[in-house]
């Protein structure tokens, strides 16, 4: 009879080693505490040269009315805009901020592409924030400011 709680005890030992296996295999589990993504940007179609955005980032980029702008993260992420610090939703739509068109083209969990447009040079600067937090961990978060020059 003494078998059974061996056995049980070899069974449950099995069950822990397979688990840990497929976490490894899978992806799960600790990956060394390293950042959660990181994103690249591109303006006009150029990347921005020696930016690599990791949570905890705070970087400002300026560019000119016309301009379009991408953002590509390493892993799945949230985006949530903010213009001249009012809250936007995020929806692929057309956002007029002041004399400047922001119109978001394509927004997925792993890019942030949008075009901007101005009837005349703008008579004041816009100040878009995209805040971007982690899918998997939210409290991994950077936040991106975009400076859209004026006169």
């Amino acid at each position: 009879m003494q078998w059974k709680p061996l056995a049980g005890r070899i069974a449950g030992a099995f069950l822990v080693l397979a688990s840990a296996t497929f976490l490894t295999a899978c992806g799960g589990g600790s990956d060394g505490g390293g950042p959660a993504f990181d994103v690249q940007a591109a303006i006009a179609g150029q990347p921005v040269a020696g930016l690599d955005i990791l949570p905890g980032m705070e970087p400002q980029i300026v560019l000119q009315p016309g301009q379009g702008f991408e953002l590509d993260a390493s892993a799945a992420v949230n985006w949530s805009l903010y213009v001249n610090g009012v809250a936007l939703p995020v929806t692929g739509g057309t956002v007029l901020a002041g004399d400047v068109a922001i119109q978001e083209i394509g927004i997925n969990q792993w890019q942030f592409l949008a075009a901007t447009t101005a009837s005349s040079y703008p008579s004041s600067p816009v100040d878009v924030t995209l805040v971007v937090s982690s899918v998997y961990d939210p409290s991994q978060v950077a936040q991106i400011d975009l400076h859209i020059a004026g006169t």
